[in-house]
């Protein structure tokens, strides 16, 4: 088994039932990402990581419309 990486952002955690969590977990570099709103869902990512972690919007951002409208713009076609 290969070790993997995985940053786990905790952005919501009541201080009752440690169930009552919200997050995210990503690849280094943020290619790969998957949220999560319990205990149970951030086990289920990080057991079956292939299945529940999927290509994210900010991965793309080489081809993103921002960069896009900036070429078009400064295109000199």
């Amino acid at each position: 088994m290969t070790p993997e990486t995985y940053i786990v952002r905790v952005y919501r955690r009541n201080a009752g039932p440690p169930k009552q969590i919200a997050g995210l977990v990503e690849t280094p570099g943020g290619s790969l990402s998957a949220s999560f709103a319990s205990l149970a869902e951030l086990a289920a990512i990080l057991e079956a990581p292939k299945t529940h972690l999927r290509r994210s919007e900010a991965a793309e951002s080489p081809d993103s419309a921002e960069i896009k409208l900036y070429r078009q713009e400064n295109s000199r076609d």
